[in-house]
C-alpha cells in the first residue's frame, strides 16, 4: 500500500472510535429512579419571614421521590417526577398564635434536566452478540452537574393544630379540604454514573407554588400583602438505566428481545 493509503487507515482509526463514542448515549436513552429526602417549608406556619432565608430545622420533613425520564439529546433530559412529601412547620415564638401543621401531598412534575458539565463519556467499550446482531455494552464511572427546571401541580390534605394539640377548626384562616397548586420546580444536582446501569443523584431545588393553602392555613387579610407558600427538596436517588433497541424501544430483557 502507497503513502496515502496507510494516511486514510490512520484517520479512519481514530475517527470511527470517537463518532462510537459520541453516539453511545443513544444506547441507553430511558431511566427510572426512585429515592427519598427532605422537604423545607417557607409558608405562613412555621416561616419567621416567607423566605428561604428563614430556613429552621425543626420544620424539615422527608419525601419519596420517583421519576421516568427520556434523553432527547446527549445533555438534555425530559422527566416526570412523582413524590410523596410530607410538609410540616410549627410557628417560632416571634409569633404569638402558637400554630403548627402537617400536609401530606402528591407532587406530580414534568421537568428538564441540562448538565452542565463532565458527563457520562469515560466509559470503556465492548460488544457482543446475540441474534439479533451486534448489543454494545460498556461500563465505566463518571459525574456531572446539571440544573433542572419545569412546572407541575401538588396535591395537599392539611391539619392545622393549635399550641395544645386541638385542631384549629374555630380558627377562620384554617383551610381542611383537599387543595391542588401548580409549583415551578427549579434546582441543581449532581449525578455519578457507577456504570452502564446505574447512577446516583443529589439534588437541592426550590418549589415556588401560586396558592397559599398548601400549609392549610389561608391568609386571606386585604389590608396586608398576600405570600404563596414556597418550599425547598433535597433528594438522593437511585437511578437505573434501561436500554432502548434500534427503533428506539426500551428492553427490559437482559439480552434484548428475541
Amino acid at each position: 500500500m502507497n503513502k496515502k493509503t496507510w494516511i486514510y487507515i490512520l484517520i479512519l482509526t481514530f475517527v470511527i472510535p470517537m463518532g462510537a463514542e459520541a453516539q453511545r448515549w443513544k444506547l441507553r436513552r430511558y431511566e427510572a429512579g426512585i429515592g427519598t429526602g427532605t422537604v423545607h417549608t417557607f409558608m405562613d406556619i412555621g416561616s419567621p419571614e416567607y423566605e428561604f432565608r428563614s430556613f429552621q430545622l425543626r420544620d424539615s420533613r422527608v419525601n419519596v421521590n420517583s421519576h421516568i425520564g427520556f434523553k432527547i439529546l446527549e445533555d438534555l433530559t425530559v422527566k416526570l417526577d412523582l413524590n410523596y412529601l410530607i410538609i410540616g412547620g410549627i410557628d417560632p415564638e416571634v409569633r404569638d398564635r402558637s400554630l403548627s401543621f402537617t400536609s401530606h401531598n402528591f407532587e406530580h412534575l414534568l421537568r428538564v434536566d441540562y448538565n452542565l458539565f463532565g458527563g457520562g463519556r469515560t466509559f470503556s467499550s465492548a460488544s457482543i452478540y446475540n441474534r439479533k446482531g451486534m448489543v454494545n455494552r460498556y461500563g465505566g464511572s463518571s459525574g456531572y452537574m446539571f440544573v433542572f427546571a419545569g412546572g407541575g401541580g401538588i396535591m395537599s390534605k392539611s391539619t392545622v393544630r393549635n399550641a395544645d394539640g386541638t385542631e384549629a377548626t374555630a380558627n377562620p384562616s384554617y383551610y381542611n379540604n383537599l387543595n391542588w397548586a401548580f409549583v415551578i420546580p427549579a434546582g441543581i444536582g449532581y449525578k455519578y454514573s457507577f456504570n452502564a446501569y446505574w447512577d446516583l443523584s443529589f439534588e437541592v431545588g426550590a418549589r415556588i407554588s401560586f396558592n397559599d393553602r398548601i400549609d392549610g392555613y389561608d391568609y386571606a387579610n386585604p389590608d396586608a400583602n398576600r405570600y404563596y407558600d414556597h418550599y425547598g427538596v433535597t433528594s438522593f436517588k437511585a437511578i437505573y438505566k434501561i436500554r432502548n433497541d434500534r427503533r428506539g424501544l426500551p428492553m427490559f430483557s437482559r439480552y434484548g428481545r428475541r
